[in-house]
């Protein structure tokens, strides 16, 4: 029993879940009081609890600055509805939320595992690359953070393994499985929409093209739908709850303005983002907004002043045209901010200048940052192995250059900003676990040993073409 992958497996889990707790313990505890202005972080604690109380998605800054409770598309629902569900049990503390978002990094990590067996073929490929997940830095960071990223990362593995169960099966079910995880990954970061227009006609229509038209089109058809169907519910609920159409959020144009001004275009920030290129969540002025007198529970010196309490998708407009009207203003210096954003998302653009920005702004403690770099590199080298070891055995990279090809496109429209790459980091340990594989093979095997033959069968979908 002690040598059986599942155990083995397992016990890699259990110690991912080990890593995360204990270091929500010992760096992310103090972190996220009851806040003035809120983070990401804190955003999702307190949405959840409103959840929790029965008060929808509301938006927690209007609810605990001002005591409003109104329907927010500021982020997907699903991370929240998943806090939600400890904060209905009594755990609502920041801490609580933390722990529980460690308990998504632990399924993460056993993903992985399973994903990279899928891959690969082979059992100790996926057990090291669960092994990276389990201590890679930038994946059990995100977990004490409390950010939908901690929900990403088992949703990416498991679209790994339901992809190359595709392409391996090319049926119905196996489509509508990839369709289901897409859709739950746009409840989760709304770049995720990305898949449905890359991923998905990408792996039925190319990967499968020894596949007659007609059943490629069936299991593009099946995939989207099934896709569709999930996301359909939060869309139709913003749809009809804000004055101009919202999708699954209204990030965009808040995301846009606080990536595209004077600071991020020049400078020590040319590329990143800047808290003086936004003006918050309500412009005065700005049609849809009215004032409201602070009595949240959060006002506290501020109580009885008068805020403005806005339709979230009127402002978004307006900061989407602000920020639409600087790009076309800057189009010659265009270039130069997406080289560096891109530049930023892989770490090799001012990488030292990047942790100290993820320490401050992203509160990932400088040692953490530290440890994440230096292992992003270390893993990349055989994550790069992993990728030329499955060209060799002809088993296909296309989902994971499509993944790697999406977090690229999403820094350059918007930020290079190291969380935005979580679904690469995914790529990142199952290449890498595959890679350690091979170079273990390579050091045991002797020289004059004949490999093509296994390489040619260690996988269930060698036969596929990339």
């Amino acid at each position: 029993m002690l040598r059986s992958f599942r155990f083995r497996l397992a016990a890699i889990v259990a110690l991912g879940l080990a890593v995360r707790w204990i270091t929500v313990f010992a760096f992310y505890k103090k972190l996220s009081p009851p806040p003035v202005d809120l983070t990401d972080n804190t955003w999702y604690w307190l949405q959840a609890k409103l959840v929790a109380h029965g008060d929808g998605f509301a938006n927690p800054i209007y609810w605990w600055r001002d005591g409003v409770i109104r329907h927010s598309a500021g982020h997907p629902p699903l991370y929240t509805a998943y806090l939600a569900m400890f904060a209905r049990l009594g755990f609502d503390t920041p801490l609580a939320m933390r722990l529980a978002s460690g308990l998504l990094g632990a399924l993460g990590v056993g993903l992985v595992g399973g994903a990279t067996k899928r891959v690969s073929g082979s059992a100790r490929a996926a057990l090291l690359a669960a092994l990276f997940a389990a201590l890679y830095p930038n994946l059990w960071i995100n977990d004490g953070l409390i950010l939908s990223e901690s929900m990403f990362v088992p949703l990416v593995a498991g679209l790994i393994w339901a992809t190359y169960l595709l392409l391996d099966r090319h049926d119905l079910r196996s489509a509508a499985l990839v369709g289901l995880i897409v859709g739950l990954s746009c409840l989760t970061r709304s770049e995720s929409q990305l898949y449905f227009v890359t991923l998905l006609p990408l792996v039925t229509l190319w990967g499968l093209r020894r596949k007659p038209i007609v059943r490629r089109l069936q299991l593009l058809g099946a995939a989207g739908l099934i896709g569709a169907l999930v996301v359909s519910p939060w869309v139709i609920k913003n749809m009809t709850t804000f004055e101009h159409p919202v999708g699954l959020a209204i990030g965009a144009g808040f995301v846009l303005e606080v990536a595209n001004c004077d600071d991020t275009y020049h400078g020590q920030l040319l590329g990143y983002w800047s808290d003086r290129c936004g003006a918050g969540w309500a412009d005065p002025g700005t049609k849809g907004c009215v004032g409201v007198r602070s009595h949240g529970p959060g006002a506290g010196a501020q109580r009885g002043k008068t805020n403005l309490v806005c339709d979230e998708s009127v402002v978004e407009l307006v900061k989407r045209k602000r920020a639409t009207q600087y790009i076309s203003d800057h189009t010659s210096e265009l270039p130069k901010v997406v080289l560096a954003r891109v530049g930023r998302i892989w770490n090799v653009y001012r990488p030292l200048q990047g942790v100290d920005l993820d320490t401050f702004f992203e509160r990932r403690g400088h040692r953490a940052a530290q440890a994440a770099l230096w292992s992003f590199y270390g893993l990349g080298v055989l994550a790069a192995v992993g990728f030329v070891t499955l060209w060799r055995r002809r088993i296909p990279v296309l989902p994971f250059v499509t993944i790697i090809g999406i977090v690229t496109f999403t820094a350059a429209t918007t930020m290079g900003i190291t969380r935005y790459r979580v679904g690469a980091e995914v790529v990142w340990v199952v290449l890498a676990g595959i890679g350690a594989d091979a170079v273990w093979s390579r050091l045991r095997r002797p020289p004059i040993a004949d490999t093509a033959i296994e390489a040619a069968s260690s996988s269930p979908i060698s036969a596929v073409e990339r």
